[in-house]
């Protein structure tokens, strides 16, 4: 069996990328202060210079673009500048040179750059803004005319910390291809022309700012700045003004005027913020964001997806994603039980989770419809049910409910609130179904486990919220959104139901073998009058009087209607939604956009889920545009174990000889992976959004972090060890159903540690591993050495440096907090 040479090596160093300081909301250490680097006066100098300020593209040929930057500062000076192209380090330049150009290019093309600045020790800053060049077409008319200057700057959407700017598209005589938007002088953005807006994230609250524009055209000529505006930010005052002047390069006289809304959290300024902030959303990715928004929104990119999206918008894809085929689970689990029947063993006659689990990890690691997906496993651990508690034997019911909050993923929330209610599998996860009305004979009460759990946990949450999800206090406590007469008044409305059919018999309503319909376990439960209370009904300030012919039909859609209209809903599913896809701790104004759009999609529509997707992913905060969230502690989310896995079989393409996944239950925390989909302990899935580490750095600030809850001595370990032997060997129940990767890739490049690792980089880590991370592993790698021969030693070699660098970015804090 192939194993990782040096392992002890291997594990030590895992053992100190896990403990490396960070951003990001997963390990203690994460983002703490004190865990940043500094130099005293002689010693080790283990601290990085700053990051280059002012990139810019100075021109640009058919095969060529100029750079230049502002020299920058360290404690004892730089060596070297570093230039990176789309991701890739492609020169390096001395500390007295501030200019680079890159030839051999492609025509009519878009290029991305950042420079990275590095000292005499081999500390290596942040990387600069990026900044968008694009080269000429292929012509002999040189052009010499620059693009007109921007018009009418005006400032939008102000809160304490961001500002929005628009203005009027430059004009020039062959194309405007750039904008570039400057802060106090100081460039501070550039982005792809077609977009005439700009989201400036991470300002200081009560603060003054002057923001200018000015376009580059594709020969490179720059117009003049714009007329300047100064904008300040919120303060305590809650008040802020924009105002303009004549800007210093003459150019032009226009000047505006604009007076911004001072809550962030209205859906006037949500709306906008997440539907065309051209800065933030709309502008042609980089290979590195492409990387990090499919962290995001699938179960992890392929470099092919990444190149694809690459030059193109987020917005896009998802339009795209929105018009794919569901990827089904029911299928693959009649398909395996046809044949299981058909086997001459006849005890060997129903399906098994394995069954299940096939079916989600092989669309997870190849289905095409990767937003639908991921957004179905979101919804998988809001809308909780378990084979580990009653469902054990019910794989193609199960199956059938996952592919349900699949097909409702794209759609309205009130039709998957709908469907979540009368699913089998969730009335007899949360004992529903055949629920039976009050006898006050006997006093038998009606079930109230899921009337409790539709509010606490699928809709409203325990206490009111304001749109941005903040608390609703009174006195300075928290106001309940129910109470145990509310449950008691709601569990009326579930009584009656059970499995669906052709008649509504009383035998239908127990399940009797002799009249079940064979698909009753993937069809809507049905209501059966006869076992409906008729008494009053009351809850959430609405009553249904008492009636004499029971109407389970209709009682259900005005419970499900004054639930779906509860002002609780957006904030309550839409920050659990940001969470299972972003950060663990969004702002309340990031809640408060997504809450807007759950509540209005633009043309009056309250639920639909496209908008609130679309928000949740498009988001100023969600797209980062320059990177400055990132780098701090709150930021992020740690990767579930789940995803960790999903994301290795397709950033590697793993492939079986069946073409199938069948791994199986992955459960145990000592030697797997501590998770597995559909097996949730409880109804309270495996965290709860709410988690805080008891005892830890983000405990004490306050922080959620919920798959914290998961994570512990034993489950760490245990990843470790499960992974080390899945890199290798890949993982599965039997040879041919396997998910192994190849590393064809990244085997062409195990000459070379650093572009090995760059690669490894980008596609779990989005290229966003810190420096001093990245290089351990180079360093790592290159110690295992590749002999002259023979060929078997000079492959085997090669292989075990893939496994290793792949290997240790899996164990890397980097990889494990997604940013």
């Amino acid at each position: 069996m192939t194993t990782i040479k040096n392992t002890s090596i291997a594990l030590l160093l895992t053992i100190l990328l896990l403990g490396c300081g960070g951003g990001g909301s997963g390990g203690d250490s994460a983002g703490d202060p004190s865990q940043g680097a500094s130099s005293s006066s002689g010693g080790v100098d283990t601290q990085a210079p700053v990051a280059p300020a002012s990139v810019k593209s100075e021109g640009s040929t058919a095969t060529s673009v100029t750079l230049s930057w502002k020299e920058t500062s360290d404690n004892r000076g730089v060596a070297a500048y570093v230039i990176y192209r789309n991701g890739q380090q492609i020169g390096e330049t001395s500390s007295l040179q501030l200019s680079f150009v890159d030839r051999n290019l492609q025509p009519a093309t878009t290029y991305n750059y950042q420079i990275k600045a590095r000292d005499a020790a081999g500390n290596v800053s942040d990387a600069s803004i990026e900044v968008q060049a694009l080269t000429q077409p292929s012509t002999t008319t040189k052009d010499t005319t620059a693009p007109t200057a921007p018009t009418n700057l005006a400032a939008t959407n102000v809160s304490n910390s961001t500002v929005t700017l628009r203005w009027t598209p430059s004009t020039d005589n062959v194309g405007v291809v750039l904008y570039e938007v400057t802060r106090n002088g100081v460039l501070v953005a550039s982005f792809s022309a077609g977009l005439n807006a700009f989201t400036n994230l991470n300002l200081l609250p009560g603060t003054a700012y002057s923001f200018a524009v000015r376009a580059r055209d594709a020969a490179g000529n720059l117009s003049p700045l714009s007329a300047a505006i100064s904008v300040s930010t919120l303060g305590s005052s809650g008040s802020s003004s924009s105002t303009s002047s004549s800007s210093s390069s003459g150019a032009g006289s226009s000047s505006s005027s604009s007076s911004s809304s001072s809550s962030s959290s209205s859906s006037s300024s949500s709306s906008s913020s997440s539907s065309s902030s051209g800065g933030v959303v709309g502008t042609p990715l980089t290979a590195p964001k492409a990387s990090r928004f499919l962290a995001q929104a699938s179960f992890g990119p392929k470099m092919s997806d990444i190149s694809a999206l690459t030059g193109s918008s987020a917005e896009s894809w998802l339009n795209q994603q929105f018009a794919k085929p569901q990827s089904l689970h029911v299928p693959t689990i009649d398909s395996l039980l046809k044949a299981r029947l058909a086997d001459a063993d006849t005890t060997n006659d129903r399906s098994y989770q394995d069954d299940f689990m096939q079916a989600f990890w092989t669309n997870a690691a190849k289905g095409d419809d990767q937003l639908r997906l991921r957004v179905a496993f979101a919804l998988s651990q809001i809308f909780v049910i378990s084979f580990d508690s009653g469902l054990d034997d019910s794989v193609r019911g199960v199956a059938a409910y996952y592919d349900m909050l699949g097909r409702n993923a794209f759609g309205n929330f009130r039709t998957l609130l709908e469907d979540v209610s009368l699913s089998p599998m969730m009335g007899v996860y949360l004992s529903h179904i055949r629920n039976l009305k009050e006898d006050p004979k006997t006093g038998r009460m009606p079930d109230e486990n899921y009337a409790r759990e539709i509010m606490q946990l699928f809709s409203i949450g325990l206490h009111q919220l304001n749109p941005d999800g903040t608390l609703v206090l009174s006195g300075g406590k928290p106001v309940e959104t129910y109470t145990n007469e509310d449950i008691t008044g709601l569990a009326k409305v579930f009584t009656g139901w059970s499995y669906g059919g052709a008649d509504k018999s009383d035998n239908r309503f127990y399940d009797n073998s002799t009249v079940r319909d064979p698909n009753s376990r993937i069809i809507p439960m049905q209501g059966y009058p006869k076992f409906h209370s008729i008494s009053e009904k009351s809850f959430l300030d609405v009553t249904i009087p008492a009636q004499t012919t029971a109407t389970p039909e209709a009682d259900l859609k005005l419970a499900l209607d004054t639930i779906f209209k509860h002002p609780n809903v957006g904030p309550f599913i839409g920050k659990q939604l940001i969470q299972r896809l972003v950060t663990s701790n969004p702002s309340p104004a990031y809640v408060s956009r997504v809450s807007a759009a759950f509540a209005n999609n633009g043309a009056g529509v309250r639920g639909d889920m496209k908008a609130v997707i679309r928000a949740v992913l498009l988001d100023p905060e969600a797209r980062d545009a320059n990177g400055a969230l990132a780098q701090t502690a709150t930021y992020g989310k740690i990767r579930e174990p789940v995803l960790r896995l999903a994301s290795w079989m397709r950033a590697f393409e793993a492939k079986s000889t069946s073409g199938v996944f069948r791994i199986g239950n992955t459960d145990n925390a000592a030697y797997q992976l501590g998770q597995s989909p559909m097996r949730s302990p409880s109804v309270f899935n495996y965290y709860r959004p709410g988690y805080v580490a008891p005892g830890s750095k983000s405990g004490t600030a306050g922080l959620f972090v919920p798959e914290l809850q998961i994570t512990h001595e034993t489950s760490v370990a245990g990843y470790l060890n499960f992974m080390q032997g899945v890199v290798a060997n890949g993982t599965g129940q039997n040879a041919n159903d396997k998910a192994v990767a190849s590393y064809t890739a990244e085997l062409a490049l195990a000459n070379s540690p650093a572009d090995l690792v760059a690669r490894i980089n980008l596609l779990l880590c989005n290229g966003a591993m810190r420096p001093a991370n990245v290089q351990t592993i180079v360093d790592a790698v290159t110690a295992i050495k590749i002999p002259a021969s023979p060929t078997s030693a000079v492959d085997s070699a090669k292989r075990n440096r893939v496994l290793l660098a792949v290997f240790l970015t899996l164990a890397s804090q980097d990889y494990i907090v997604q940013k």
